[in-house]
């Protein structure tokens, strides 16, 4: 009995004619398997026969539209010097993508250690790319703990590159993290302090949600008859204090019935507007704070802005801004609640 062994790299340019001749796929990918596999087993000194065959083998799966299988042949290739490891992630990553129907977990998943791999070889710019399309697929998606892994080192990236505002926005993303460990939750707003405090300048940080805001909760009092009531008597809608208030104004001098008998028709504007709030007359708001973190929250000052805008019907009154400043001397802590400002 004779045993026939094939070099690999025989078998190597068999899989290929196999596949230019349009012969059996079957033998075609049996050639490509174990030249690729045989390569592997020399070690150091066969990787880079491996990484050839397994891009030969790539093109022609990608060539018979076989993404799928072409995306394990190139996580198969990863070796484990960084940048030629992150690379052929990345390419794995397009091809999950390319696939019918796209498989976007595995998508997002491959371009994570993708950017992982650019960033042990301080190709940060790289990694960022890589990042951020990641975010795309994970974006709207319940996978909480991924996102933030992503948001918050792409922030940590971009303030190592000194791109401050971007590196805030990102940090923004994962600061109510009521879902990570207490540990996590003192790492993502350390370093977002730090962040902000690199900029050597006053940063005026948007969107920020520490502490959440209960915007259900939000109630303004105005100081009407209706506040010497209960607290309840200030969600009773407009329309009903509106009827009662017309059922006692007087009517105008001109009408010939007793001011008992509602003429709405003949009530001028200004009586209409009775329930109004003048200039000096005091509003409370009430509002509710919500720390999510297991980590106290100091709040020292505590502004609320209002805007003042016209009825759609008053086209001649223009609009008024207003700001009223509520100061607060002491911190407000988690489970602390100081006049109408409650922080759970």
């Amino acid at each position: 009995m004779y045993i026939i062994y094939f070099h690999p790299f025989l078998q190597e340019m068999m899989g290929l004619t196999y596949f230019m001749l349009d012969q059996s796929r079957k033998e075609a990918e049996y050639c490509m398997e174990n030249a690729f596999s045989t390569y592997l087993k020399i070690g150091s000194s066969g990787q880079q026969n491996a990484t050839r065959c397994g891009l030969w083998w790539v093109e022609m799966l990608r060539t018979r539209d076989q993404n799928k299988e072409a995306a394990t042949v190139y996580f198969r290739i990863c070796s484990e010097e960084p940048l030629h490891s992150a690379v052929m992630l990345e390419q794995a990553s397009y091809c999950y993508l390319l696939s019918k129907p796209p498989m976007l977990h595995k998508y997002g998943f491959h371009l994570v250690l993708s950017g992982d791999r650019y960033k042990k070889c301080d190709q940060i710019k790289h990694a960022i790319r890589t990042y951020r399309s990641a975010v795309s697929v994970y974006k709207g998606t319940t996978w909480s703990h991924i996102k933030d892994h992503v948001h918050f080192h792409i922030g940590q990236w971009y303030a190592f590159l000194g791109m401050y505002d971007v590196a805030v926005a990102h940090m923004l993303e994962v600061l109510a993290c009521s879902h990570q460990s207490k540990t996590t939750q003192e790492l993502y707003l350390r370093d977002f302090l730090q962040i902000v405090q690199k900029t050597g300048k006053t940063f005026e940080v948007l969107k920020l949600q520490l502490p959440v805001i209960n915007i259900s909760s939000l109630k303004v009092f105005f100081e009407d008859h209706r506040t010497y009531a209960s607290a309840a008597a200030a969600s009773v809608r407009e329309s009903l204090w509106s009827s009662l208030e017309e059922d006692i104004i007087p009517t105008l001098s001109t009408g010939r019935s007793n001011w008992l008998e509602l003429q709405s028709k003949l009530i001028s504007k200004q009586y209409k507007e009775s329930n109004i709030c003048v200039a000096g007359e005091p509003v409370k708001v009430n509002i509710e704070f919500k720390n999510p973190l297991q980590i106290p929250i100091s709040l020292s000052t505590v502004t609320l802005i209002c805007e003042l805008s016209p009825r759609s019907d008053e086209t001649n009154t223009d609009a008024g801004n207003s700001t009223i400043e509520l100061q607060k001397e002491e911190e407000l802590k988690s489970s602390t609640t100081i006049g109408y400002v409650c922080v759970y």
